[in-house]
C-alpha cells in the first residue's frame, strides 16, 4: 500500500533490486495461549510472524474493503474477515467481533477497569499522604524539593531523575493522544496536530509562563479537558442512536460532565495566569 515517500519508492523496485533491511524494532510480543490478535489491512503484516508463533489463535482480518484485505490463503482456520464495506465477508469493524468474542467474559473486563483504575488511585493517594505527612506545612508544589530537609539530597537528586523520567513518557503518551485527537477527531491537518500538540507548553513557556508546574497544570488540563469533552459527546451519539429507555438520564449526566469539564479548563487557565 503507497502512502508516504518510501512506500513509493518500494512501488517502483523491480525483481532483482538490492534493498537494505535494518531491525527489528519495537517491542517483543509474548506467547500466550487462548491468544486473540486484530489486524487490519497491511496491518497484518506486523503480527503474522506473532500468529505463525501462537497454538490456534482466533484471527480477526479487517480492511476497507475486499481490495485490501491480505492473508487469506495463508490463514484459513479460525479467521474472522470483516470489511468496512461489505464487500466480503461481514461488514463490520474488527472491534464489532472482538466485542462478540469478549460478550461472555464482559464481567472480567469491567474488573480489569475498576481494579485498574483503583490501584492507580491508591499510588497516587499514598505518594500524596507519604509526602504531606512528611513535609507538613512546608510541602513544595513539586512534592519532592520539600523533602530535602528530612533526607538529604541524595532523595532529591533520585525524586527528580523519576519525575524527569515520569515527565518526558507521559509527555510524548499524552502528546501522542493529543495529536490523533487533533487529526482524526476535529479533522486538522497532520503537521497542524503535530504541532499544537509538540508545542504549545513551549509557546506557554515563550510568553512567559515559565513557572514548570502552571505548565504541566494548564496544558494538562486544556488537553485532558478536551478528551473528555470528546468521548463523552462520542458516547452520547452512540447512546442515542441505541435509544435505551435511560437515554434522557444519560445526556443530562454526560451534559453534566461536559459542563464540568469546560468550567474545569476555564478555572485552570485563570488560575495559572493570575499566578494562583
Amino acid at each position: 500500500q503507497i502512502i508516504g515517500k518510501w512506500t513509493s519508492a518500494l512501488d517502483k523496485l523491480k525483481k532483482g533490486d538490492k534493498i537494505g533491511i535494518r531491525g527489528p524494532y519495537g517491542n517483543s510480543f509474548s506467547i500466550k495461549k487462548n491468544t486473540c490478535v486484530l489486524g487490519g489491512g497491511v496491518g497484518m503484516a506486523s503480527v503474522s510472524t506473532l500468529i505463525d508463533k501462537l497454538e490456534n489463535p482466533l484471527i480477526i482480518n479487517g480492511a476497507r474493503d475486499k481490495q485490501h484485505l491480505i492473508y487469506l490463503k495463508r490463514y484459513k482456520n479460525n479467521m474472522i474477515i470483516t470489511t468496512d464495506d461489505g464487500s466480503f465477508s461481514r461488514k463490520c469493524f474488527t472491534t464489532d467481533i472482538l466485542k462478540e468474542q469478549l460478550k461472555n467474559n464482559l464481567k472480567q473486563v469491567k474488573q480489569v477497569v475498576f481494579w485498574g483504575v483503583l490501584i492507580c488511585l491508591a499510588v497516587y493517594l499514598l505518594f500524596s499522604t507519604l509526602i504531606i505527612g512528611i513535609s507538613g506545612t512546608a510541602t513544595s508544589r513539586d512534592g519532592i524539593s520539600s523533602l530535602s530537609d528530612h533526607f538529604g539530597e541524595l532523595i532529591l537528586f533520585i525524586g527528580y531523575v523519576f519525575g524527569i523520567i515520569t515527565t518526558f513518557t507521559s509527555f510524548i503518551a499524552l502528546g501522542l493522544t493529543v495529536k490523533k485527537l487533533f487529526w482524526y477527531d476535529y479533522h486538522l491537518p497532520k503537521i497542524v496536530a503535530w504541532s499544537l500538540a509538540s508545542f504549545i507548553p513551549l509557546g506557554l513557556f515563550v510568553i512567559g509562563l515559565q513557572d514548570f508546574i502552571g505548565v504541566i497544570g494548564i496544558t494538562g488540563a486544556v488537553m485532558l479537558g478536551l478528551d473528555g469533552v470528546l468521548v463523552t459527546l462520542v458516547y452520547l451519539s452512540m447512546k442515542r442512536r441505541q435509544k435505551p429507555a435511560n437515554y434522557i438520564k444519560l445526556k443530562m449526566l454526560g451534559s453534566s460532565l461536559i459542563v464540568l469539564l469546560s468550567v474545569g479548563v476555564v478555572l485552570q487557565i485563570f488560575y495559572t495566569i493570575n499566578g494562583y
